[in-house]
């Protein structure tokens, strides 16, 4: 199934918004919905929560392969307003996209910002086109303090059970601005997703982050785009 942020991001809204909570937490419910979409991936995707904690990234990784075949296939989580925010947000002579995905963004940038070296990376690195993939952990990277002057985590950071471990990393790895972009939404146990960290408020995003540097954020659409500025002389 093929459907853009935009049209997801209304279908979650009446879900998370219009349905009851008695009946969005209802396994019995939200089977059927859920089973239109992962069919026979329904049960696994119906689980993912409540076992979530006790699997490794490896496990988790195995997961998201079993399903992703069945999930939506589209270019990129982001929405239109998020990525012009994003490219707006650039800053230095290098970019890191990290948990890259198809590599949708890295093109983007490339084309938009032909001046800046752009690297992507993920678990599984995408191999399809010209600039350089590496395949990587998120919690753990090969790349060298402050390496990029931008990095961007676009819609990754609600699928990382050790979510302060990839944060701390993000933050090591970056030189100049770290912009980060997690989806608006509610805790419900069945979702449509692999999300195990929810961010339906402001608050809640900065509660998650703890920015100790200064930082701007804003809602775009459907998605939260956090980004933190560093200083160059420290």
């Amino acid at each position: 199934m093929n459907l853009n942020r935009t049209v997801t991001i209304k279908i979650n809204w009446v879900l998370d918004n219009l349905i009851p909570p008695v009946l969005r937490d209802n396994r019995y419910f939200m089977y059927p919905l859920i089973w239109l979409l992962f069919r026979g991936k329904t049960r696994v995707v119906m689980d993912f929560k409540s076992s979530a904690h006790d699997l490794d990234s490896r496990q988790i990784r195995d997961i998201y392969l079993e399903t992703q075949s069945a999930h939506m296939q589209r270019e990129t989580d982001l929405n239109q307003a998020s990525i012009d925010l994003v490219l707006d947000y650039l800053q230095g002579q290098s970019v890191l996209d990290i948990a890259c995905g198809s590599g949708h963004l890295c093109r983007l940038i490339a084309k938009k910002k032909p001046a800046l070296k752009v690297v992507g990376a993920d678990f599984i690195a995408p191999t399809s086109d010209e600039l350089e993939y590496h395949n990587v952990n998120i919690t753990a990277t090969p790349f060298t303090d402050k390496q990029f002057d931008t990095v961007i985590s676009a819609h990754t950071l609600e699928h990382i059970i050790d979510f302060e471990e990839a944060l701390k990393e993000l933050r090591r790895i970056c030189r100049s601005r770290l912009i980060i972009v997690l989806p608006r939404q509610r805790e419900y146990r069945y979702t449509y997703d692999l999300h195990v960290h929810f961010f339906p408020y402001n608050y809640s995003v900065l509660q998650k982050l703890k920015p100790v540097v200064p930082y701007e954020l804003t809602l775009c659409g459907g998605d939260w785009v956090y980004v933190e500025t560093y200083d160059l002389e420290q």
